[in-house]
Formats: structure tokens, C-alpha cells, sequence
């Protein structure tokens, strides 16, 4: 980019250069809202399905289990678990996007 901006060439225009600036700043903004929802998108499905995988094994739980747990505990655990699923999904998918950044801009 820098190389670009350097050459003036005659044939553009400051509106022209203007112009392509604001397509690349779109650009870079419809980049990052396909990685926000992206993103999104993941974590809900990776919520839904330990969501899913922990109401099983609730389900297939003693009685016992829950004549001598409190409900509160049990809701408590879920709700950690939960939470440590989503922020571990964040920062991951955060790691990938960066290292994919860093092996596209390398080309």
C-alpha cells in the first residue's frame, strides 16, 4: 500500500484515490463483520452442544444425586462450565484469526 501511495500517477485523481480508500476501508469492514459473526456463530454453536452434553448427563444421573446435591450447586457448575466454554471459544478463535492474518499478509 505504501508503494502505491508513493507512485503519483497522473491518470488518478485525489477523488480517485479517495474513492479506492473508501472501498478498501468497506472492505475491511465487511472482513471484520463476517469475523464477528462468524465468531457468533461458533460460540453458539459450541454453547448449545456442552449445553447439550451436560443436560444429558444430568438426565442420566442417579436420584440421589440430586436428593443430595443442592439445585443450587448443580446450577452453579453449569453455569461455570458455561462460561469457561465461552471465553476458552473466544479466545481461540481469536488465536486462529490473528495466525491466519499473520500467514495471509506473509504471501
Amino acid at each position: 500500500m505504501a508503494w502505491w501511495t508513493d507512485h503519483h500517477w497522473t491518470e488518478l485523481t485525489h477523488e480517485d484515490y479517495f474513492r479506492i480508500y473508501c472501498y478498501l476501508a468497506l472492505y475491511n469492514l465487511a472482513m471484520i463483520l463476517l469475523r464477528s459473526l462468524a465468531v457468533a456463530h461458533g460460540s453458539l454453536a459450541a454453547s448449545k452442544r456442552t449445553h447439550n452434553i451436560m443436560l444429558s448427563a444430568m438426565m442420566r444421573s442417579p436420584v440421589s444425586f440430586f436428593i443430595n446435591t443442592p439445585h443450587s450447586s448443580v446450577l452453579n457448575r453449569v453455569e461455570l462450565d458455561q462460561q469457561a466454554v465461552d471465553q476458552v471459544n473466544y479466545y481461540y478463535s481469536t488465536i486462529f484469526n490473528v495466525t491466519c492474518f499473520i500467514v495471509y499478509s506473509r504471501n
